[in-house]
């Protein structure tokens, strides 16, 4: 989870600092018109790229939780410690999505800025539901595979 949501806070930050750039070098007569469009282009694509970055690293933590789950021979007393360790992922889901919230309404350009990832900003907005839909899947594949 932190990983989730450290790599989006500072997608965020850079997105940020390309687009001051971005300003600049599109205000210096120094730089030809090929730069100033290729800089163009990638500051328009940073967004899009990132959010559908974070959606892969979603998924994909998502994904190898679910087949190392799969891996795990479990038995039945370690899910009492299982609903522990759920509960303080929860607390902790939660946590992160107010910190979340509030890095990016704290400042009005990270706030604007914040605004272009609408992928992210969704799940972000429900990460709470996110964790628990996440820890359910790989809760029923932990504790619900037959043994043999």
């Amino acid at each position: 989870m932190f990983g989730i949501v450290g790599f989006i806070m500072i997608a965020i930050i850079m997105n940020s600092i390309i687009s001051e750039e971005n300003t600049n070098i599109q205000a210096d007569a120094e730089f030809g018109t090929k730069a100033k469009q290729v800089m163009a282009n990638a500051t328009s694509q940073y967004p899009i790229l990132m959010d559908g970055g974070f959606l892969f690293l979603l998924f994909g933590i998502w994904s190898w939780l679910i087949v190392s789950a799969m891996f795990i021979d479990t038995h039945p007393v370690f899910f009492f410690i299982g609903i522990l360790a759920m509960i303080l992922l929860v607390l902790l889901g939660a946590n992160l999505a107010n910190t979340y919230d509030d890095f990016i309404n704290d400042d009005a350009q990270l706030s604007t800025t914040a605004a272009q990832y609408t992928k992210t900003n969704f799940i972000m907005n429900h990460f709470l539901e996110t964790i628990l839909v996440i820890i359910f899947s790989v809760s029923i594949v932990l504790f619900g595979k037959n043994r043999q």
